[in-house]
């Protein structure tokens, strides 16, 4: 929906800010407790590393701005206000069972959050927590 608005793009659900947390920790430092002492460059560099990846996901216009539809960025604001600080984050609520069974069904990476997924009472503790 809201792709349909001329300045706005969105992107499918790719782990790019999941990557950039991984970045830091193949280097050695703590999410997100490491994330106020990363030098500006640092920042700058995982900045420009995330522009690259969604633009091999998204066509972007100069004048629009981009959605990160991901889900799970929700568990990954520290990084995501450290790497965009004037970031807008828009919590869309989709009824639990909903949520629940598209997650159920998804293929996830992430090791962490496929365990989650794998089962529904898991999941749906997880969500409660949420």
């Amino acid at each position: 929906m809201l792709s349909a608005h001329p300045t706005l793009v969105s992107m499918d659900e790719r782990p790019l800010i999941l990557d950039a947390v991984r970045n830091m920790r193949a280097h050695g430092l703590a999410y997100p407790d490491a994330l106020p002492a990363l030098a500006p460059e640092v920042v700058d560099n995982m900045r420009a590393t995330y522009w690259q990846s969604a633009a091999q996901h998204a066509r972007q216009e100069q004048s629009q701005r981009l959605v990160d539809k991901n889900p799970l960025n929700m568990l990954l604001l520290p990084m995501i206000l450290r790497l965009f600080p004037r970031a807008c984050v828009i919590r869309c609520v989709r009824h639990p069972c909903d949520a629940i069974l598209s997650c159920h069904f998804q293929s996830f990476s992430d090791p962490e959050v496929a365990s989650m997924s794998a089962s529904l009472p898991r999941l749906a503790e997880s969500y409660a927590v949420f």
